[in-house]
């Protein structure tokens, strides 16, 4: 059964990025359909960048940022010394790999000759790297084509976007890639975890080595203001640029907290060697009001609802009968005001003892509203016979976030959404450049997509918890904000 959305109670869980964050790439080896072998960390090794356009043959946005020839560009301006089609006047420090991602597409669907699933050849005229390889795709958690990667030489990933022409390699050199400190210097990159949980918070976070020696041994200490949580000791070896995840155990905070997490030792350098995060803590209350309508015969109506482990926490009925059993009478039974202090997922149950549902099912309800008067949940009289139940959620739409709300100038569909979300932009918006993100009802950017230069696109939320977020749209200076709902 699906579930219906239940927007009452700020208690929910928020997991990282669906989408590989920036953060650390993962290696990998592949072959181009030339036959020819490409390793990331080799041309990282060597100095160089490398730009990542993951696509499909079938993606009419890929079709035209890859047409368009941005990456052609940089290529010819900034490739490798004496690679085809690279000009003698380059500057030789990147490295443009396309991969196909959709394990569906061959070699006719880049050739442009198979009956359908591609836009064309996308092979004619192009010197850079071409990879038919679908691992790119599950090892860099891509959820959206195009999805453009431009990875530095200490091994830090930025999804970058369709920047135009010359302009990527403005973005490129500008991007804070950090540079290798003489001697030992261990990094402490970014913290792992929940940032918001009504239970409790696994922590931990992940170290790389900044350093020229290998580094075989440091304690990472975890700290709630001055007191200290936990300490962990890493012994291996973590060679130049490779790192590792540590973990210091599961904790739970009664109140929104600063962590700190923080390497005890000094080293080369020490402005990189602690993390600060906040972890929000939501138990909030809040109130909703159940109202109920029967039919003349109110004593055999009856609701309950019940939280995840089956526990009923609020109840209702059997209500009064009508004397009049002739002529339908709508009687109003229930005004009933509840508190639900858990997160999760709940169920609404209604139940008619004799099995013959309403008598007259409009206008016979049973209803959830939230303290505003919205409708939430509605279970009408033509809904069930003898009994039936829905599932909802405990999300509050109206909680406050720190994103601000302007005119919609751009549509969304569907909405509430599963597995992908539409979004087309209204004519009159000036879309050019235009950067998307999808965030939750904290603030924090969950998917990024930059430099949107079609009218369209297509955002994979499948791996989105159900819940509110919102998409936002930022364009010559200007945000919008739309919310939407992901209800699986």
């Amino acid at each position: 059964m699906k579930k219906l959305l239940f927007i009452l109670l700020t208690c929910f869980s928020l997991n990282s990025f669906a989408q590989l964050a920036d953060g650390i790439a993962p290696n990998f080896t592949v072959q181009d359909i030339n036959g020819n072998s490409h390793t990331l960390y080799d041309y990282l090794d060597a100095g160089y960048y490398v730009v990542m356009d993951v696509s499909a043959t079938w993606c009419p946005p890929c079709w035209n940022y890859h047409s368009g020839h941005h990456l052609k560009t940089i290529w010819e301006n900034h490739g490798p010394a004496g690679e085809p089609g690279v000009l003698p006047s380059t500057t030789d420090d990147v490295v443009v790999l396309f991969v196909e991602g959709d394990n569906n597409t061959g070699m006719s669907q880049l050739n442009g000759t198979a009956s359908s699933g591609t836009q064309g050849n996308w092979i004619e005229g192009i010197d850079y790297p071409i990879i038919d390889d679908a691992s790119i795709t599950s090892l860099y958690e891509v959820n959206a084509y195009p999805t453009i990667f431009t990875i530095c030489q200490d091994r830090n990933v930025t999804n970058t976007g369709q920047v135009n022409g010359e302009n990527y390699y403005n973005t490129i050199i500008n991007l804070d890639c950090a540079e290798l400190i003489d001697g030992r210097n261990l990094s402490a990159v970014n913290y792992i975890g929940l940032t918001a949980s009504c239970g409790d918070f696994e922590i931990g976070a992940k170290f790389q080595n900044l350093g020229t020696e290998t580094i075989n041994e440091f304690t990472a200490k975890l700290y709630n203001g001055e007191e200290e949580l936990a300490s962990e000791t890493y012994n291996g070896e973590l060679g130049i640029y490779e790192s590792v995840n540590v973990t210091f155990g599961t904790f739970n905070f009664e109140e929104t907290t600063d962590i700190k997490i923080k390497i005890d030792e000094n080293d080369n350098f020490n402005g990189d060697n602690e993390i600060m995060q906040q972890l929000v803590s939501e138990k909030t209350q809040q109130d909703a009001i159940v109202k109920v309508t029967t039919d003349n015969f109110g004593s055999q109506c009856s609701w309950k609802i019940k939280n995840e482990t089956g526990s009923v926490i609020a109840s209702g009925g059997p209500y009064a009968d009508h004397s009049n059993t002739s002529t339908f009478v709508a009687q109003v039974q229930d005004d009933q005001q509840i508190s639900i202090e858990q997160g999760g997922c709940y169920t609404f149950e209604v139940n008619d003892s004799q099995g013959n549902g309403m008598y007259f099912y409009d206008p016979t309800f049973f209803r959830i509203l939230d303290m505003d008067g919205n409708t939430i949940l509605n279970i009408n009289g033509n809904e069930y016979s003898s009994d039936i139940s829905k599932e909802f959620y405990n999300i509050n739409p109206s909680e406050p976030t720190s994103i601000s709300e302007f005119k919609n100038e751009f549509a969304l569909h569907p909405n509430p959404a599963n597995e992908m979300l539409n979004i087309e932009f209204d004519s009159q918006f000036n879309n050019e450049n235009t950067t998307v993100t999808v965030s939750n009802m904290l603030g924090k950017d969950l998917i990024k997509i930059n430099n949107i230069i079609s009218n369209k696109a297509t955002i994979d939320i499948s791996s989105l918890t159900n819940g509110i977020y919102f998409v936002n749209t930022s364009s010559m200076g200007k945000i919008t904000s739309q919310k939407f709902v992901v209800l699986k």
